[in-house]
């Protein structure tokens, strides 16, 4: 079911229910983030105070033994050099040390001794020292390989004294000794941390050895007792974890390694010079409660001073503040649905009247009486409406008038539109018949001025080409003349050869028995120049003849030439008027097309028109049986 299908009572309810709990619940969401982040905030900061707490704690604590120490070695000094006199003797001593890389070697060194007792292997000193609260003490002695303890109560993991062990001269607790200088401060001894002091041992002006006394830095009984002492929240507890992952101080866990653990890994990742925080489950499984631990490198004990608590202790608050809103949310919807039962009960009641009058207006019942009580905005609505009915009234009343009409004046429009629809379809076939005949017209002028072009460019190519034959006949008379000219020299040619033929017989008869064969040649010479002489004379007679040919030729073509450029002018004129003849078909044809085309669309506007007329008048009879409807006074 849709929500506007419900009465509106039940929607007025509904909506504002919602808007109460939208309200508040925003409300409550921007608190409680507010108050998140303050308690995120404020939380971080007293962590970190506390952090900073214990960190002092430890750097106190470590500044107080480092203290003790630094005494210890004045009180070491006066006991050391009470026992009597410090000699380096001539007395060769040889053992054995390990260095720093695993390499045994056999060194030899002159003995230090105290009233001329050897003090290697000599522990009695050093143990009456550690009976007076000092955790051990060495003697060290200068050799070539470094500083050897030759007397200590500093015992290995196995408890044997470390004898033998070599303390390197790169070490910084060396390069302070070789400037006669004590060195106070942290060192490794042998597998432990420890607060150390050295002094160093002179003799003669040079440095043979030093005396060292040193404390283990860590002092887990002392800072248990102020770990344990310390809660946060309810269940929030500090620790030490070291870099290893041994729990050095743990409420429940102490000694268990925790180097798999997801949390002691964000521990080692962060960096050891501030103050870190990270957020993890506990346990690591899907089940796990998320915890909050805040934390920081301690340099002296290699550690990392922890503070541990649960999400839940440190929300705990807004968790209050949050049930607090919810209680108070239900609330305020149980009063606030009793103030709208109560208000809405006489609104919805003359809601209600209103509509059972609008319902009957809808079923077209103009004849209501409504009555008007009060001067609220409901009695101003009924006002209104029936004002509206009053108005609906009058204009139900125009509207029928209006409508018989619309009627009456549709119908006449249709019968003229159905005569105007007639002649345009009529009109439109004329049209068409004068458009089809214009189109043959229109061909048939296109066809002649084609072919007169046509004919045209033959005369042109006539006229032209008897030009040309013109041109040709001269030149060919002209070339006649020349070859009878040429004819008429060779006729001469050969009437000199002649005479000379017959010179040349005379000459050769004259020569006797010698010149007969000069003879036989001149009477051939003569023969043919007697041939070339007739041969000539037929070339000068058909030559004059084909000029005589040509002279005519040219003389018909001379005649003929005025005749031809006069047919080939009036062709082009034929031509000219014939393509304007076709210019003019077209554009005639074109206004009839457009007039055809204005006839078709005027055709078939009447038609629409027609067609128009005929709805106007179906919805005009449609109007008034709708206005009937309504009931008035009037009908």
């Amino acid at each position: 079911m849709k929500f506007n299908d419900f009465k509106l009572k039940k929607r007025i309810n509904i909506t504002i229910i919602t808007m109460i709990v939208v309200v508040f619940a925003v409300i409550g969401f921007i608190i409680t983030s507010n108050q998140k982040d303050a308690i995120v905030k404020n939380t971080q900061e007293q962590m970190n105070m506390h952090v900073k707490d214990l960190v002092e704690i430890l750097n106190s604590h470590v500044q107080g033994k480092q203290s003790l120490v630094n005494m210890s070695l004045n009180d070491a000094h006066r006991l050391f050099y009470s026992k009597g006199a410090i000699n380096l003797s001539d007395k060769k001593t040889e053992t054995t040390i390990t260095l720093d890389n695993s390499i045994v070697k056999q060194i030899t060194f002159n003995s230090l001794t105290q009233n001329n007792v050897a003090l290697f292997n000599n522990n009695m000193f050093v143990d009456e020292l550690k009976h007076d609260s000092i955790n051990v003490a060495s003697i060290f002695q200068r050799t070539n390989e470094g500083y050897l303890r030759i007397s200590t109560s500093v015992t290995d993991h196995n408890g044997d004294r470390a004898l033998g062990t070599i303390i390197p001269d790169s070490s910084e607790i060396i390069k302070t000794i070789e400037q006669k200088k004590n060195f106070y401060g942290r060192a490794f001894v042998i597998d432990d941390w420890y607060l150390t002091a050295y002094e160093p041992i002179i003799i003669n002006g040079n440095i043979e050895g030093m005396l060292s006394v040193a404390i283990k830095e860590k002092d887990y009984n002392y800072l248990k007792h102020e770990f344990s002492s310390r809660k946060y929240f309810s269940e929030g507890y500090p620790l030490i974890v070291d870099s290893e992952g041994n729990l050095i101080i743990h409420p429940t866990n102490e000694g268990e390694n925790i180097s798999d653990k997801l949390y002691f890994k964000d521990i080692k990742d962060a960096s050891k010079a501030i103050f870190n925080h990270s957020r993890y489950k506990w346990p690591e499984t899907e089940d796990g409660e998320w915890k909050q631990q805040y934390f920081k490198y301690f340099k002296p004990y290699d550690s990392y001073i922890c503070v541990s608590l649960y999400e839940k202790d440190m929300y705990h608050s807004l968790q209050v503040t949050t049930n607090i809103s919810a209680i108070g949310i239900i609330i305020s919807i149980i009063l606030l649905s009793g103030c709208i039962y109560l208000l809405m009960g006489p609104i919805l009641k003359t809601i209600n009247e209103i509509s059972d009058i609008s319902s009957n207006i809808s079923q077209g019942n103009l004849d209501v009486k409504i009555e008007v009580n009060g001067k609220d905005e409901l009695a101003e609505t009924a006002n209104s409406l029936q004002i509206m009915v009053k108005k609906l009234k009058e204009i139900i009343s125009e509207v029928v008038a209006g409508s018989n009409n619309i009627a009456v004046a549709s119908q006449q429009l249709s019968n003229s539109s159905q005569i105007l629809s007639q002649n345009a379809n009529e009109q439109a076939a004329s049209v068409e018949e004068i458009s089809s005949t214009m189109e043959e017209m229109a061909a048939n002028i296109a066809q002649n001025s084609s072919n007169a072009r046509h004919n045209e460019q033959i005369s042109v190519q006539t006229k032209k080409g008897l030009d040309e034959l013109f041109v040709s006949t001269e030149n060919t008379i002209q070339a006649n003349k020349m070859i009878a000219d040429n004819t008429s020299i060779i006729k001469e040619i050969s009437s000199q050869i002649n005479i000379l033929a017959l010179n040349a017989a005379v000459e050769a008869a004259n020569s006797g028995q010698h010149g007969r064969g000069f003879a036989v040649v001149a009477a051939e010479v003569r023969k043919l120049a007697e041939k070339s002489s007739t041969v000539s004379d037929e070339i000068v007679n058909k030559v004059t003849n084909g000029v005589n040919i040509a002279i005519e030729t040219g003389d018909k073509m001379k005649s003929l030439l005025p005749h031809i450029k006069t047919v080939t002018n009036l062709t082009q004129e034929i031509t000219a008027a014939s393509n304007e003849q076709n210019e003019g078909a077209s554009q005639i044809n074109s206004s009839i097309n457009q007039l055809n085309q204005v006839t078709q669309e005027t055709a078939a506007a009447s038609e629409e028109l027609a067609s128009s007329s005929e709805e106007l008048s179906t919805q005009a009879e449609r109007l008034k049986e709708l206005v009937a409807f309504f009931k008035t006074d009037d009908n």
